[in-house]
Parts: C-alpha cells; sequence; structure tokens
C-alpha cells in the first residue's frame, strides 16, 4: 500500500498588512508625529503646534487631555490646577505612586517634557501666566 504524505500550505495572516512599497516614505528626520503627519498636511501640523490651548484642571479628564493633546502635535500647552496627587487619584489618573504628594500640574508638565520634549506650562493659579 502507497503512503501519501499531506503538507499543510504556508500559514496565511488572517489580514493583509498594507505592503511596506505602498506605505509613504518617512521624512529624512524622523518625527515623533509621525502617524499624524501621515493624515494631517504640513500646514495644519504648523497650526496645531502654534494654537494655544489651555486646560484647567490636571486631574482625571484634565490630565488624560493634555496628555492626548501633547501627543497630537499641539505645542502651546498650558495646565492649570492647584492640587496635589493623592494615593486615590492614581486609579484614574494618569500620575504613578512616586507622584503622590506632587502637584499634578508640575508632574504632567514633566511627564510630558520627558515623553516628547513638548513644554508645557503649568501654573496654580488662573492669574499666574
Amino acid at each position: 500500500m502507497e503512503k501519501f504524505y499531506f503538507t499543510p500550505p504556508t500559514p496565511y495572516p488572517l489580514f493583509s498588512p498594507t505592503p511596506y512599497s505602498l506605505l509613504p516614505t518617512p521624512p529624512n528626520s524622523m518625527s515623533i508625529f509621525f502617524h499624524e503627519q501621515l493624515h494631517r498636511t504640513p500646514e495644519l501640523m504648523t497650526k496645531l503646534r502654534n494654537f494655544p490651548v489651555t486646560i484647567c484642571g490636571a486631574g482625571a479628564l484634565g490630565g488624560n487631555i493634555t496628555e492626548s493633546l501633547a501627543r497630537s502635535g499641539f505645542g502651546k500647552l498650558r495646565v492649570i490646577d492647584k492640587d496635589r496627587i493623592e494615593e486615590r487619584n492614581l486609579s484614574t489618573q494618569p500620575y504613578y505612586r512616586s507622584d503622590v504628594g506632587a502637584y499634578k500640574a508640575k508632574v504632567l508638565t514633566n511627564t510630558l517634557y520627558r515623553a516628547l520634549g513638548v513644554t508645557v506650562g503649568s501654573c496654580k493659579r488662573i492669574n499666574s501666566f
């Protein structure tokens, strides 16, 4: 009796990724905002970088909004918050255990500068700017 051996075909992915040849060529100097630049014109990126935004509050909503704006390319951000980080804030806000006791606006400013190089103005009162 003759034996037949079955060789399974090469597994194919469930989706077909875009071939690298079809992706836009990255600029000579890779930007941290590369993904945003794929979908936005250079003129729009310049407008975002120069558009001033002030966020009142660096808690759960304000802290995450500030981070999202900075990661989207906004370059003139200011955060106003007079609260200090408490341990009960850690489950909903973008802070760490080591930040407990520090001012929220100051920690958020330092975090975004270290991550993105974006300078965010921070203060504890509105009339400080």
